[in-house]
């Protein structure tokens, strides 16, 4: 993770992201932040919009958390960006969540008990 300011960059293809995009962009990418574990930086966004044979357009979303051990990385599929872009961050909220509670509980882990055999004395 680098020391910079932690930033939100979208790449979009097949469409002209709006403004608007970015701002619900960095809205969401706040709430991931807010975590202490694992400590979320940039949030990269890819947006694509693909036209299969059927004619019905499709926003494709995938969002990266970068953190300090591997990445989160989540898809989405929609109609709209919005829609999409709201679901790959519940996604990556659940997947943080998640590395949060194995890292909680790896921590909390009791250490194996060693038991000697007993001695009497004559």
């Amino acid at each position: 993770m680098n020391p910079t300011e932690p930033k939100v960059i979208l790449s979009a293809e097949g469409f002209t992201a709006r403004p608007d995009l970015m701002e619900r962009a960095e809205v969401k990418a706040a709430k991931l932040r807010r975590h202490e574990h694992p400590r979320v930086g940039h949030v990269r966004l890819h947006v694509r919009l693909a036209t299969p044979h059927n004619g019905t357009k499709v926003f494709t979303v995938t969002a990266t958390a970068e953190t300090c051990g591997p990445d989160l990385v989540a898809h989405s599929e929609a109609a709209r960006p919005e829609t999409a872009l709201n679901a790959a961050f519940t996604k990556l909220e659940r997947a943080i969540t998640a590395a949060a509670g194995e890292r909680k509980h790896a921590r909390q882990a009791l250490a194996p008990v060693i038991t000697f055999p007993a001695t009497v004395d004559a």
